[in-house]
Formats: structure tokens, sequence, C-alpha cells
């Protein structure tokens, strides 16, 4: 009954573990979620890193690569140091044009944001 016990402690502990990684953000290098497949088929985008008056700024161009005008939702996550989501993002929409391209620009809400992620979807 003691090994049994403890198999299923041991088990529920290391599926615990399997669960929380899943759902863990790789903040550092995952700088771009689209969460629509079709979407990642339609639209190409290219992430560019800048400084003003001491802050970070994420322009992200969105690449419609598409015949028709392609709408989209984003928003931009910025994270500290220890992956902690610093702001609360607000959602926001873009139609891009056939062949074209679309800004995005967020600039750091916080001097501890580092790590800016956009996630785009329809």
């Amino acid at each position: 009954m003691k090994t049994i016990l403890a198999f299923a402690l041991l088990s529920s502990l290391f599926l615990a573990g399997c669960a929380s990684t899943d759902t863990n953000v790789d903040y550092k290098t995952q700088r771009i979620v689209i969460t629509d497949p079709k979407l990642e088929d339609n639209i190409k985008v290219e992430l560019k890193d800048g400084m003003i008056k001491e802050q970070k700024v994420l322009q992200a161009n969105i690449t419609n690569e598409t015949r028709e005008p392609v709408a989209i939702s984003y928003r931009v996550e910025w994270f500290n140091l220890d992956g902690i989501l610093v702001n609360d993002p607000e959602t926001k929409s873009l139609t891009i044009a056939p062949r074209n391209i679309g800004f995005v620009k967020a600039q750091q809400p916080d001097p501890s944001a580092v790590y800016p992620r956009i996630v785009i979807g329809p």
C-alpha cells in the first residue's frame, strides 16, 4: 500500500510539473505569437527594436501577403526580467490592404518592462 501511495504522489507531482511547463511563456525568445494558423499563411511579421528618450520601443511591420485586405487584432505584452507581465495590454484592430504593410509601435510602459511580445489574432 505504501508503494502505491508513493507512486501516486510522485506521478501527480510529475504531471503537475508537466502541466506547468506547457503554460510557461518563453518571454525572452517568443516575441511573436500568431493565434490563428490561417493568419500565419497570410501575413509576415518583422520586429524592430529601438530606443526613444531612454525607453525601449518595439515596431512590428506586418505585411499582408495576400490579394485581399487582412483584418487583424493585436496586443503588445511587456514582461520583466522574471517573466511577469507588467502591462495591461489593450487589444487593437488593424486592417492591412493587399500587398501592403501595417505598422504597430509600442513604447516600454515601465522601466522594468524589458521583453516585448506581440500577439496577433483574427
